[in-house]
């Protein structure tokens, strides 16, 4: 907040007669409290702050189901991949023992 009063008085000592001083002080004012409501205050901010903690801590917590689905996923396909690869190999063996 701005003295009105100070900054008017200032400008009188100035050399300013009363209602310039006055017009000054008013004016300044104005345009320093003027869209003020869009300003963000320190508690806007931590409250910012708080949402997008939570939001990336939800975003933490799919990220890792996501991951442990993946990996299951990916040790099915190799324990599926190794018992096909184990069935080829016992059917080659079968097949060599026919033609020997």
């Amino acid at each position: 907040m701005i003295d009105t009063l100070k900054f008017a008085r200032s400008f009188q000592e100035a050399g300013f007669e009363a209602r310039q001083a006055e017009a000054l002080a008013v004016a300044l004012a104005e345009a320093t409290t003027q869209g003020r409501e869009d300003l963000a205050t320190k508690s806007d901010l931590r409250q910012l702050e708080a949402k997008m903690d939570a939001g990336f801590g939800q975003v933490r917590l799919e990220m890792k189901a996501s991951i442990a689905d993946v990996k299951a996923d990916l040790v099915r396909w190799l324990i599926g991949s190794q018992a096909v690869l184990l069935m080829a190999l016992v059917a080659l063996a079968n097949f060599t023992k026919i033609f020997n």
